[in-house]
């Protein structure tokens, strides 16, 4: 989703909101002695932005007595009407915020993963991911966007029932 009223820019705060979605998701990894190879493919239920985003992953991991330790390697697509959606400018966007009109295409965006787990008992576990993402052109190009690269991390805990 995108908030414009958290923006510093008086220009990004004039752009409209982009809702956050609910996306169907098939997932499938395929286990090898070479590594995990996963393909993940994301469609929007709620018909917000109408997209679909497709990735592709390599990962491998090595366990060390309660630690794993899980690389991953990737590409994730993004098409038109979801790139569009998130990041395009329309004509009254436009003309409200100064901003030029920006129509974005697909694009791919390569990412590294690096995911974290540790099982502290039988029944707990804490799991921690970062993340970096380097954008795409169709992306980075975007008025709305400041930057090239992303970079996210979660932190969770799982008890086994």
């Amino acid at each position: 989703g995108f908030k414009p009223k958290d923006s510093d820019d008086w220009r990004i705060k004039q752009l409209n909101r982009r809702k956050e979605s609910v996306m169907a998701t098939l997932d499938y990894t395929l286990i090898t002695d070479f590594g995990g190879f996963g393909a993940t493919l994301n469609t929007d239920l709620l018909g917000r932005n109408k997209g679909t985003t497709f990735a592709v992953n390599y990962s491998a991991a090595l366990t060390m007595q309660d630690l794993t330790v899980m690389p991953v390697i990737g590409l994730e697509w993004h098409n038109k009407r979801y790139n569009n959606y998130y990041y395009g400018i329309n004509h009254s966007e436009s003309m409200r915020s100064g901003l030029p009109e920006y129509t974005s295409k697909q694009g791919v965006n390569p990412y590294l993963e690096l995911n974290l787990s540790y099982q502290v008992t039988p029944k707990w576990e804490i799991m921690a991911t970062g993340r970096y993402d380097h954008l795409h052109k169709n992306i980075r190009h975007s008025p709305m966007v400041d930057k090239s690269d992303l970079y996210s991390f979660q932190l969770g805990i799982a008890y086994d029932f």
